[in-house]
Parts: C-alpha cells; structure tokens; sequence
C-alpha cells in the first residue's frame, strides 16, 4: 500500500490561478477607477461598492493562495469565495441585461459576462468537489 501524500491536482492550480489572476485584476480596476483623475465624477463608485469589491477581491485571492499552498479547509472557503465573486458579477450582469431595453448597453457583452462568470463558478465547482481533489485535502495535516 502506497502512503504517499497525492500531488495537487492539475485542476485545483487552474481554478486557483485562474481566481488569484482575475481577482488581481479586480483589485487592480478598482484601484484604478477609485483613484485615477481620468474617471469622470459620474462613473465613480461609492464607498461601499469600493469597500465590497475590494473585500470580495482579497477574499478570492487569499483563500486561493492559502488553498493552493494546501490549508485543509481552505478548498472549501476558495470556493465559497469564488461563489461569492463570480456570483455577484453574474447577478450583476443579469440584471443589467433584464434592464436593457431601458438603457443603451450592448447587450451581447453582458451575455458574454453571463456565460465567463458561469463558466468560471463551474470550474471552482468543478475543482474543489472533485475526488482528486478531496484526495488531496484529505492527505493534508491539520497541521500543514
């Protein structure tokens, strides 16, 4: 009988990249429109909207990390992290496309986000409940 610990599984390194980029990307943006001169007044967000995108941000990017570095439990909190994440853009997209008529957007671009956020909800999903993955977890100390 073999005792040794499984490697990672190639899935949870691309589900956790993949929130650690985009979530990175996200802190980015927000920086950006928060601080940069060259956004109108009119496309500034509130303090709250700043405060939430940033938290659900770190949160993505932290629980990746820690997940990816192997915490047990922590595969768990990725994916709620990324339920949270790429739930809210995918409510938020949805709702806008729902209100389309009444406003001037391009409605083939929300779908787009609809679809990315979907697909990327089915890969965390797809690589945090998978057997390989709970393989893993299940041969990580408490400890590690």
């Amino acid at each position: 009988m073999n005792d040794a610990q499984p490697g990672r599984p190639k899935r949870l390194w691309l589900a956790a990249l993949m929130n650690i980029v985009v979530g990175l990307l996200g802190l980015f943006f927000i920086s950006f429109v928060s601080l940069s001169s060259r956004v109108p007044d009119e496309a500034r967000l509130g303090s709250g909207t700043v405060a939430m995108a940033l938290v659900t941000a770190l949160f993505l990017v932290a629980s990746s990390v820690i997940a990816l570095i192997g915490r047990r439990g922590w595969d768990r909190l990725m994916l709620a992290a990324a339920l949270v994440y790429y739930g809210g853009v995918l409510a938020q997209n949805t709702y806008l496309l729902i209100q389309a008529h009444k406003l001037i957007v391009p409605t083939q671009k929300i779908a787009s986000n609809i679809v990315r956020s979907g697909i990327e909800i089915a890969i965390n999903l797809w690589a945090v409940l998978s057997v390989k993955t709970r393989v893993f977890f299940r041969g990580v100390t408490a400890a590690s």
